[in-house]
């Protein structure tokens, strides 16, 4: 097959583009593991993400963000930026006690992610039951919709046609339907019925002027069918053994392309000059996963696509064996499962949850494997993913299936190609400009960029045009930036401030709404009514801080006061006449020995005691714990300080070799936002979060009762599992009395498969 490929890669040589070839390749995907997709406002949502790279040779990004946003998606209700540490993408989500009872949606990407529209995006709807406000059930109505895709996205008259069809009712959920197809002279044509989950095929040979209805069996409505094509192409893919055939229909008039489009690649096949072709393509010729046949015409433009998979080793779902040991589901006891590793797998990290009896319904729908391989692949919704990796399922029926899914749900016309595509985000940067009072443009101006909590300062001079950038930064969430405009070190009427966050920007308008799918309802066959709380006696049981979590690797930001109040000290109430004073100013006015010296050569400020020797009463300025110059003291104001205390020949003043001391600790973002003056600009851009880890009670030593009302009863986001020993976990039941509890289990082995795996306990 390379030969007949050598043509167009000399026309490739020669420098002929080809339209859908530009861009950059979709090399990041996201998955996030939840601990449960049901949760009362107030709970803390546990989660584990994975970035996977389409392009081993690529590095992938190290910031994950994730957000909850209403059922649409649109603005961010609650934001986090997770950093990639050494175990993963660990991280959590704490919803606010103030949402109302709603179906929400978790969003997940990468900053590269952003280049793409919000259907390549990972996304999970969950139910929050809140304070206030109830959920009302899908929708009851028993009418059904049924869609038509033409395989190749059109069909001719007098060809064999193959058109698939789906059948969904009101909940967005596959109906088991069969039917005819009829024509506009009421002659039956053929018969067909749903194969799987609402998909089914119709196979027949179109008759030039003539159209097409599909009649369900019963006393269901007609549906019609798509009109033939008078012109254009398409293909038509049927899978035997180990061979593809793929049949080219081309009605264009003029020469076509065969390409097969995978990772990134296109890849030529061969070429199409009359009105049809068959090629074979070998197992061997295609790469693992998910792939398609793209055919275009000599511009590049795409004619017709057709979506298909190539299993492999590595694509199969490795499952593990869970065996569970407990003498009773009763409050606080012990409980062991027993996690144990197929023959031939050597190791895997994995995310582990496990939950209460009652959110078994409200576990993910989509596992890790079905996600990577197929989900973020296609459009759509996709019922019961997991079935077209089973290993329950025989393959010929898995096959099938997911051949007939691929035939309607990877059916499309066009890729998306960014124009300016965002760079991956390996480092954290702050991106602005300064600007002045007027519309003119600063020239040659030095930027002064601090960070207390960091220790951290930078001068930079700024380009004309007055855009910066300072990169290769490494900081949590809220630290506080202070940003300073000066030119020939003096202060004039200009401000640096940040660009658009791209991150915190909108993505775009967001596609259909997503319905919230409840299982329970579909299972249980209910069809109306307020969905009932998963709490027990409609009390809204919410996982308590002292049981269910514990607080690790946080850097608090340090207070130069100490645990004790300091003499003197003036609090935010005190300081509040003076917010318009910078700290320097306020200082000067408060003690009149104080004298303020400034070193033109070098531009750098001291404040000294007159009432001292001349070569010592140096006063220090601390703020936030830090030794930092009074340069920065003239730049902070006092509508930022929460408390500053002056004092001389202390203990602070001896340790710090000065004559006295001013401490200055700043004001949170959470307390205030914080305010920008004249040229200084006071910032907390969005940093990753501090690590927080779950905390499993013990309960084998006497100790004080404190209720326990976890919903989620184990959780690891980084479990390391070893090959040919039993795994075991260790935990402890709530106070609930609820089991048995749910286990999913998602994660990859070091060679890159996937593993997932689910059981009750």
């Amino acid at each position: 097959m390379k030969r007949a490929f050598a043509w167009i890669v000399l026309l490739l040589l020669c420098g002929v583009s080809f339209a859908f070839g530009q861009g950059v390749a979709v090399p990041e995907k996201v998955y996030v593991h939840l601990d449960r997709t049901c949760f009362a406002a107030g709970e803390t949502m546990w989660l584990a993400g994975y970035v996977e790279n389409a392009l081993p040779e690529a590095d992938t990004s190290r910031f994950l963000y994730a957000e909850l946003t209403g059922p649409d998606g649109g603005e961010a209700l609650v934001r986090t930026k997770i950093k990639r540490g050494r175990r993963g993408f660990e991280g959590h989500l704490d919803i606010p006690d103030s949402l109302a009872s709603g179906d929400y949606l978790l969003r997940a990407y990468t900053r590269w992610q952003l280049n793409w529209p919000e259907d390549r995006l990972f996304r999970i709807p969950l139910r929050i039951f809140g304070a206030v406000g109830s959920i009302d059930a899908s929708p009851s109505s028993d009418e059904i919709d049924i869609s038509f895709y033409p395989e190749g996205g059109r069909y001719f008259a007098g060809e064999a046609a193959s058109v698939g069809f789906k059948v969904m009712n009101a909940r967005g959920r596959g109906v088991a339907l069969s039917g005819k197809v009829v024509d506009d002279l009421g002659t039956e044509i053929t018969t067909a019925r749903v194969l799987h989950a609402g998909m089914g095929l119709l196979s027949f040979t179109p008759v030039e002027g003539r159209r097409y209805r599909f009649v369900p069996d019963g006393e269901g409505k007609p549906w019609a069918l798509p009109d033939p094509a008078a012109d254009g192409a398409t293909l038509q893919v049927r899978r035997i053994g180990a061979q593809w055939l793929v049949k080219v229909v081309n009605h264009t008039g003029s020469s076509c392309v065969l390409w097969l489009c995978a990772g990134g690649q296109n890849v030529a096949i061969g070429e199409v000059s009359g009105s049809d072709r068959t090629f074979r393509v070998n197992k061997g010729d295609l790469v693992e996963g998910l792939q398609k046949f793209r055919l275009t015409d000599a511009s590049g433009n795409i004619l017709s696509e057709r979506a298909v998979f190539c299993e492999s080793e590595r694509t199969e779902t490795i499952s593990l064996t869970v065996n569970h040991a407990g003498e009773s589901y009763a409050p606080r006891t012990l409980q062991k499962t027993r996690l144990r590793l197929p023959a031939g797998v050597d190791s895997a990290t994995v995310s582990v949850s496990i939950v209460r009896h009652t959110f078994q319904p409200y576990v993910q729908e989509a596992g890790i494997a079905s996600y990577m391989l197929l989900g973020s692949e296609l459009r759509g919704y996709i019922e019961n993913p997991d079935y077209y990796f089973s290993p329950s399922v025989p393959e010929k029926d898995r096959r099938a299936s997911l051949d007939l899914l691929l035939l309607i749900q990877g059916w499309s016309y066009y890729d998306f190609v960014p124009a300016y595509p965002l760079a991956r985000e390996t480092t954290q940067s702050l991106r602005g400009e300064v600007r002045g009072l007027s519309k003119r443009s600063p020239r040659n101006y030095l930027l002064s960029v601090m960070a207390p909590s960091l220790n951290y300062s930078q001068i930079e001079k700024v380009a004309e045009g007055g855009r910066f950038m300072i990169d290769s930064l490494d900081f949590r969430d809220s630290t506080v930036f202070i940003l300073q405009a000066t030119r020939d070190g003096v202060l004039q009427k200009y401000a640096p401030t940040l660009l658009p966050d791209p991150i915190a920007a909108d993505p775009g308008p967001w596609g259909a709404s997503w319905p919230f799918y409840d299982p329970r309802l579909v299972d249980s066959g209910r069809e109306s009514g307020p969905v009932d709380s998963p709490f027990p006696e409609g009390i809204f049981l919410r996982d308590s801080i002292t049981t269910a979590t514990i607080q690790a690797d946080y850097v608090r930001i340090k207070s130069p006061f100490g645990s004790t109040p300091r003499m003197g000290a003036k609090t935010r109430e005190d300081l509040e006449p003076y917010d318009f004073m910078d700290v320097l100013s306020y200082v000067l006015s408060q003690k009149p020995s104080f004298t303020k010296i400034e070193d033109e050569n070098v531009g750098q400020i001291t404040v000294r005691d007159s009432r001292s020797y001349e070569y010592f009463g140096d006063i220090a300025l601390c703020v936030n714990g830090i030794r930092m110059g009074w340069d920065v003291g003239a730049t902070i104001y006092l509508s930022d300080v929460e408390k500053i205390s002056i004092s001389t020949r202390d203990s602070d003043s001896f340790l710090l070799h000065a004559d006295g001391v001013v401490l200055v600790e700043l004001r949170t973002p959470q307390s205030k936002p914080l305010t920008s003056h004249g040229n200084t600009t006071v910032l907390a851009p969005l940093g990753w979060q501090s690590p927080r880890y779950f905390y499993h009670p013990r309960y084998d030593k006497p100790r004080v009762w404190v209720p326990d009302q976890r919903n989620t009863i184990y959780w690891n986001p980084s479990l390391g599992l070893r090959g040919g020993v039993n795994n075991t976990i260790f935990f402890y039941t709530d106070d609930q009395n609820d089991g048995p509890y749910f286990l999913r289990l998602e994660g990859r082995t070091p060679d890159g498969r996937w593993v997932s795996a689910s059981a009750c306990l």
